[in-house]
């Protein structure tokens, strides 16, 4: 398996799933909860759509024979959104926090203070 860089826009469109992957962590994410929990939400996202986006792209053939192939694929792809998607929340974490808190379930008012 040869890999290369990405050479048409389906290929580079990862970094936008990462991106919404950013966003949807933020989005899910609770403030109460601890860091694991959030990496592991983050995870999840990232698997959700890196598969989605490998099914979609149609860099899973899903052909018997090359399941192993499809695999890596899946794996790899799953990688890429979960390593992107952590470099833009660690780059507009104070916003994605704002994000985090704004939409927590039960925790006070977003009535802003002095």
């Amino acid at each position: 398996m040869n890999l290369t860089a990405p050479s048409t826009f389906a290929d580079a469109f990862v970094i936008i799933v990462a991106a919404a992957v950013a966003l949807l962590t933020a989005f899910a994410n609770q403030p109460s909860w601890s860091a694991s929990r959030k990496r592991l939400t983050a995870g999840i996202l990232a698997a959700i759509l890196g598969t989605l986006y490998a099914i979609g792209t149609g860099k899973v053939p899903l052909i018997p024979d090359q399941a192993v192939q499809a695999a890596v694929a899946v794996v790899i792809v799953i990688a890429t959104v979960y390593a992107f998607s952590q470099a833009i929340y660690m780059g507009f974490k104070g916003s994605l926090t704002w994000l985090e808190n704004k939409t927590a379930i039960g925790v006070g008012d977003d009535t802003p203070t002095g």
